[in-house]
């Protein structure tokens, strides 16, 4: 049996010797192939990175333009723009300013802040109240640091039961300034 096991090996020894180069070039094609494979989809993972990255980059490239505008918005302020703001302001809700000052300018690492003194009158509380409600809403950004608000008494009434002629408030408003 040895002689005829050893005369086919030496018939066939050239089929056998290609066919063992043909399965060991197919072992190292599959392995190139796998390599690749696992290559390739790591650089979709990183293409999705990538892509995902500079959608967060616009993202904040539209931010940082937003901030920008409203810094340039916020920034456009003196005491002029401020003063003309808030009679606008006081005119379209029926309210009479009587003395507006800065008062006092506070400095922060961001930001300064700068306050305004406000003494006015009007003819009721919802007045006051749109007032308010207006500067609170105002593209330039105000704020209220505080109020006192009282009743305007009628000067000529001698009695005790003297009649409230309007309203009168004494306010302080702030806006900020972005360094």
């Amino acid at each position: 049996m040895n002689n005829i096991d050893l005369s086919l090996i030496v018939t066939y020894k050239n089929k056998i010797i290609n066919g063992a180069i043909i399965l060991i070039a197919v072992i190292i094609g599959y392995n190139l192939y796998s390599s690749q494979v696992k290559g390739v989809e790591q650089l979709k993972v990183n293409i999705d990175t990538e892509h995902k990255k500079n959608e967060v980059l616009g993202n904040l490239n539209v931010l940082e333009t937003k901030t920008d505008s409203y810094k340039k918005l916020v920034n456009k302020k003196d005491i002029n723009s401020i003063m003309n703001s808030v009679g606008g302001l006081a005119r379209e809700a029926n309210i009479k300013v009587d003395v507006f000052k800065p008062a006092d300018e506070k400095s922060f690492p961001l930001y300064t802040k700068y306050i305004y003194s406000l003494k006015i009158s009007c003819p009721d509380y919802i007045t006051l109240g749109k007032f308010i409600s207006f500067l609170e809403n105002s593209p330039e950004i105000f704020a209220i640091e505080s109020l006192n608000i009282g009743p305007e008494l009628d000067s000529e009434s001698k009695d005790a039961s003297a009649e409230i002629v309007s309203i009168v408030a004494d306010m302080e408003i702030s806006t900020i300034l972005f360094k």
